[in-house]
């Protein structure tokens, strides 16, 4: 689960608001560990069409942050991990126009751009099996995108609108140990 916090990627979009990561990691003393995450919000898609046109758009995020974690409290069975770490937010727009809703696409232009990324949490490994953990998560992630919207005379179009945001996620996680 997830915040949503789809009206700061593109301002027309279908509001989704899932969320995937994948981590690994090592330790390097028994307290402390780093590692990497990848964050991978849903693509969001939006459409909007009139008497002459028809705009779709469609906006994709990827973020891979490194991270550090330090054992707070616990044991081998339980314990309490504070996580952080930052890395790049990865954007992908697109932007289609046709003359008319059904018709072909006439007019397609991408936009890529990279923004710094932030994330900090509390992760609490419970121990499955003997090399299996179930891992509750809490993440705090800072996405500074930047401010890139229509401020008149200078008209952005809906698809490449964006601003920075914050989420929360709560997730849980497998965890492989060896």
């Amino acid at each position: 689960m997830a915040t949503a916090d789809a009206d700061s990627r593109m301002r027309i979009n279908d509001g989704s608001a899932l969320v995937w990561l994948l981590e690994g990691g090592a330790r390097v003393s028994p307290r402390f560990a780093i590692g990497v995450e990848l964050f991978q919000p849903s693509t969001l898609t939006g459409f909007t069409s009139g008497r002459s046109f028809a705009s779709s758009g469609r906006q994709t995020e990827r973020a891979v942050l490194g991270l550090m974690r330090a054992r707070l409290a616990g044991s081998d069975r339980l314990a309490v991990d504070a996580v952080g770490g930052g890395g790049v937010l990865f954007q992908h727009h697109e932007l289609r126009n046709a003359p008319c809703a059904g018709c072909a696409v006439t007019f397609a232009q991408d936009f890529d751009q990279e923004a710094p990324a932030f994330a900090l949490g509390v992760d609490t490994p419970i121990r499955a099996g003997s090399h299996v953990d179930v891992v509750p998560v809490l993440r705090y992630y800072a996405l500074a995108r930047g401010d890139h919207t229509t401020a008149l005379p200078d008209v952005v179009p809906w698809q490449f609108e964006f601003t920075s945001s914050a989420r929360l996620l709560f997730a849980v996680n497998g965890r492989a140990r060896w």
